[in-house]
């Protein structure tokens, strides 16, 4: 068979993500109505069947892949907590840097905001400073150094000494987010960490139980959308009401960077408005196994 050359592979794939993006782009008008119907309907049955939360530890510990999913996913709970006088620490894995391209500010600079604007999230919620905690990971870290990540991690859990742990969700479609959720199960299993833990969702809860991006290939996104709708809504899923949706709405937006047009760039997108709507009724949380890689109930997936 006669070897292709490498410019020659190059065009044809260039010629296929055209091909798929255009496949996608007729599809969505029938997509896209079916995908949002799932996902309410989704989010309505697990408000149905999650039950209040229990009596909380004496410590907690929030673990974030990027800057925001803490308060994103979890502010009216971190919020209470510190309000009952518990104590409560929040460990941020990314630093953030990649999460818009500019010509003005560089992945560093970027990164470096996004640190002064968790503090000043945390801040909103009542976590002092100190208590909120940078492993600095950059993209590529995040996907290639896992290991050095944990070790990064293992002595803030040892230092802190939660009695419960709350990390994303292993069910989020983006990848650092499920990477996230599985180096922060193998360093609490390395501390030996024997406390409650829950997952938290973050673009689950706004894009519902399809496990894939709302740009992947037609094929993947059908067999997910077949799926999803056989699939019954998981036990054990509790929840946290949000008594005040306003001072979580003031710690979002203290994450400039990413709720506003922050260098006027037209690449530079913020979060759409309303965006954080379907997060200020109620926060929900499912609980983990720290011994497994799945969520309970998922063993016989």
């Amino acid at each position: 068979m006669p070897t292709i050359p490498p410019r020659v592979r190059v065009v044809l794939g260039a010629a296929r993500r055209r091909a798929r993006f255009a496949v996608l782009s007729l599809a969505r008008p029938w997509l896209e109505p079916r995908r949002r119907r799932l996902n309410a309907e989704w989010r309505t049955a697990v408000l149905a069947a999650a039950t209040p939360a229990a009596a909380p530890a004496r410590s907690l510990l929030v673990l974030a892949p990027h800057p925001d999913d803490e308060t994103i996913g979890c502010a009216a709970t971190i919020a209470q907590r510190v309000a009952a006088g518990q104590r409560v620490d929040i460990v941020v894995v990314s630093d953030g840097g990649d999460s818009h391209r500019s010509e003005r500010i560089s992945p560093s600079e970027l990164a470096e905001l996004r640190r002064e604007e968790s503090v000043a999230a945390a801040g909103v919620l009542g976590v002092p400073a100190a208590r909120v905690h940078f492993l600095g990971a950059d993209a590529d870290e995040l996907r290639t150094g896992t290991d050095a990540i944990i070790d990064r991690l293992c002595p803030v859990l040892t230092d802190v000494d939660p009695q419960e742990v709350l990390l994303i969700s292993a069910e989020e479609w983006p990848e650092e987010h499920r990477l996230v959720h599985h180096l922060g199960l193998a360093a609490l299993r390395r501390v030996g960490f024997s406390g409650p833990v829950s997952a938290y969702p973050v673009w689950q809860w706004t894009d519902g139980p399809m496990r894939t991006a709302p740009f992947a290939p037609l094929p993947t996104q059908l067999r997910e959308l077949r799926r999803a709708r056989r699939e019954p809504v998981a036990p054990g899923w509790w929840s946290v009401p949000v008594s005040d949706p306003d001072l979580k709405r003031q710690a979002f937006a203290a994450y400039r960077t990413q709720t506003t047009s922050y260098t006027g760039e037209s690449s530079w997108v913020p979060f759409p408005d309303n965006w954080l709507a379907p997060f200020l009724d109620r926060e929900v949380f499912r609980p983990v196994d720290p011994g497994s890689h799945a969520v309970r109930g998922d063993a016989a997936r």
